[in-house]
């Protein structure tokens, strides 16, 4: 992690190559370590917690916030795919920024589609039989949908009928 002041990275394991206990994760092996580092050289410093003392030290502490280098502004942009909208707001390269449009961001917007539901189609029929002519029944189709980002369904059906006369 890093400040404007400060970079520090950690790396917890065994010098000589022997596994850590493989209960040991970033999480719960180097992330404290640089979370205590990083309280200290910030100017905190929680002995409550991590049962060190801090001591007399002056690591300089400042308040200083991240200044934009030259050659950068902000720009807003669709927050679901980084092109050219609304949504967020983030650093671009002087002249670099997205020309074309992008999704517009909606928080609400249901994202699993309304499941599709399809309606099948309906089969016809027709039958010859004996002397006459006779009426075929009506099939019953299948239908099989498909759901979109915006809840609209398509269905496809297929109907085979029977008659007999």
């Amino acid at each position: 992690g890093y400040t404007p002041d400060v970079v520090v990275g950690v790396w917890a394991g065994n010098a000589n190559g022997v596994n850590m206990n493989t209960n040991v994760v970033g999480i719960t092996g180097a992330a404290p370590i640089w979370h205590s580092v990083m309280e200290r050289v910030s100017g905190h410093c929680n002995v409550a917690i991590d049962n060190i003392p801090c001591g007399n030290f002056d690591f300089g502490y400042n308040t200083a916030q991240f200044t934009m280098p030259p050659g950068l502004h902000m720009a807003t942009v669709s927050s679901a795919d980084g092109l050219k909208g609304t949504g967020i707001t983030d650093l671009m390269l002087d002249g670099m920024d997205p020309m074309q449009a992008g999704v517009q961001a909606n928080p609400d917007q249901n994202k699993n589609g309304d499941n599709g539901n399809g309606n099948g189609g309906n089969g016809n029929g027709n039958g010859n039989g004996g002397n006459g002519n006779g009426n075929g029944g009506n099939g019953n189709g299948n239908g099989n949908g498909n759901g979109n980002v915006n809840g609209n369904g398509n269905g496809n059906g297929n109907g085979n009928g029977n008659g007999n006369g």
